[in-house]
């Protein structure tokens, strides 16, 4: 089981778009992997499969900031939700290391998070033999009550997504293909604010997206005549410019430009994060 946070993106929206986007954000992933339950609670999306390449395919999906594997455990109340923490901690820390408690909650409870935290904090340090550190710990342990559920783990079953929007929720765009890397990392960072992409022209690099996307990526002769917006590949404004000078139907389109003046620090992070797929 896997428990999923949404990126700060979608968060941040109304709640009707939010919806919207979380609809798009469920297909996306039911589209990708074979789920046996999914729901969303508190900002969390929690996803029940046994699908193999379900991790794999959940930290490459646009819409979620990070991925938890873990398992829900039901709790009577706050002695037995105390009991469980303590156990649990009990296997996974080491003894006479520094650790920190993190607790989060979801939902109507006669407790508090601080109080959770204290009260099993103290049980755990004497457990393990050592103390708290909430600034520099050697060792974390997360508690999130959702409800009448709490999810226990340790850093080592948080795993980082793509954060961004939904693919699929802002529409559909075209990229200007000239058959380099440059124009899959344009791709990926349009995909990234919820773009749709297909490709004007061959590339031989498209199929390195196609772990990103729900969506079948297409290469296309001519631009389709509902395409509202073209994606540039250039670097820099010569470069733009040479481009719109040799294809002067884009002067007709709205073009969007992600890799202009981009810091090669920040495009050298993207390309590897791409190109680095199944290695």
């Amino acid at each position: 089981m896997f428990l999923a946070t949404l990126a700060s993106e979608i968060k941040l929206k109304s709640k009707k778009v939010r919806s919207r986007f979380l609809r798009q954000l469920m297909k996306n992933i039911k589209a990708k992997i074979h789920l046996e339950s999914i729901r969303v609670y508190g900002g969390y999306l929690i996803l029940d499969s046994k699908d193999k390449k379900a991790l794999y395919f959940l930290t490459r999906t646009f819409g979620l900031h990070y991925v938890i594997k873990t398992r829900p455990e039901m709790f009577i109340d706050k002695e037995h939700l105390i009991y469980l923490i303590e156990k649990k901690a009990e296997k996974v820390l080491e003894n006479g290391k520094t650790f920190a408690l993190r607790v989060k909650r979801r939902g109507i409870h006669d407790f508090s998070s601080i109080e959770v935290a204290n009260l099993a904090g103290e049980k755990i340090r004497k457990k393990i033999s050592s103390r708290v550190d909430l600034k520099n710990p050697e060792q974390e342990f997360f508690v999130l009550i959702l409800g009448d559920r709490v999810f226990l783990y340790e850093n080592k079953d948080i795993f980082e997504a793509l954060k961004g929007l939904p693919l699929g929720v802002s529409g559909e765009a075209v990229v200007l293909s000239q058959n380099k890397k440059e124009d899959v990392v344009a791709a990926f960072l349009m995909m990234k604010r919820g773009l749709r992409i297909d490709f004007l022209g061959n590339n031989n690099y498209v199929y390195k997206l196609d772990v990103f996307s729900p969506f079948k990526i297409n290469t296309k002769k001519k631009v389709p005549k509902e395409c509202p917006a073209l994606v540039s590949p250039a670097t820099n404004l010569n470069e733009f410019q040479k481009q719109t000078k040799k294809k002067t139907f884009m002067t007709k389109y709205f073009i969007l430009k992600p890799l202009l003046y981009l810091p090669k620090k920040i495009y050298n992070s993207y390309e590897k994060k791409i190109f680095g797929v199944g290695k």
